[in-house]
């Protein structure tokens, strides 16, 4: 049998409403917050953004490929400089639900990313800490 190839993934609750959620990762101002550089670019479909790393010098870019108020967002990246080009061509999805007492559900999904890539490890960390980063955007942090 041969082994299945699993792309990261992660659900995290958010105390805040889905609404919020979804703007945090379709303006600039909220993409900035949580990549805590600036993001710049047409946040549109089919716009493109650039997510600059300033401490490293890099920057990264992503297409949107779908946008669908208030619940789900996905993007692909097409220039990648902190992986040297390993994450071009992999998606990335944002799933996002209302729950009871304006708390939202966020399940995140990097379709490529995947444990066969020598930057699986540096990846889920990175990707740990900015989906936190959403969380902490609202007035309540969210729990993992």
């Amino acid at each position: 049998m041969k082994d299945q190839i699993h792309n990261y993934s992660k659900t995290i609750f958010i105390d805040g409403p889905h609404e919020d959620v979804y703007s945090a990762l379709t303006t600039l101002d909220g993409l900035s917050e949580i990549w805590e550089d600036p993001v710049l670019g047409d946040p549109s479909i089919n716009g493109e953004l650039t997510i600059h790393f300033i401490k490293r010098g890099e920057q990264n870019k992503m297409r949107i490929d779908h946008l669908s108020f208030p619940s789900r967002v996905e993007w692909t990246v097409t220039h990648d400089e902190t992986y040297h080009g390993e994450w071009e061509g992999t998606k990335i999805i944002f799933s996002i639900k209302p729950l009871t007492g304006a708390r939202s559900l966020l399940h995140f999904l990097h379709f490529g990313l995947t444990s066969q890539l020598s930057s699986y490890g540096d990846g889920v960390n990175a990707w740990d800490h900015f989906l936190k980063n959403i969380g902490e955007l609202s007035p309540v942090p969210f729990r993992l």
